[in-house]
């Protein structure tokens, strides 16, 4: 299991504001990991101090992982890695 999370503790709000996710974009972001095999399993949770991505996979996942969310956000991955912290198990 992997998290990676955006936070009021390292990012302001107009930056959560970037990765926060609509029910409709997490639903389409699922339907996107899916579908690229990126995990099999994982859950979106957006607050307004927080956006947090739990899911499974092996190390190579977490790379993978962080890439689609750029790629779905339209983020720089440099931009993105300012602000994610990632936690395993």
């Amino acid at each position: 299991m992997h998290c990676l999370t955006v936070s009021h503790k390292t990012a302001t709000v107009d930056v959560r504001a970037l990765f926060a996710f609509t029910e409709e974009e997490k639903k389409r972001f699922l339907h996107y990991l899916l579908e690229k095999e990126i995990t099999k399993e994982c859950v979106v949770l957006t607050t307004c101090n927080r956006s947090e991505i739990y899911f499974t996979g092996e190390k190579q996942a977490v790379g993978k992982l962080q890439q689609a969310v750029a790629d779905f956000k339209k983020i720089s991955l440099a931009e993105l890695m300012k602000y994610f912290n990632v936690y395993h198990d």
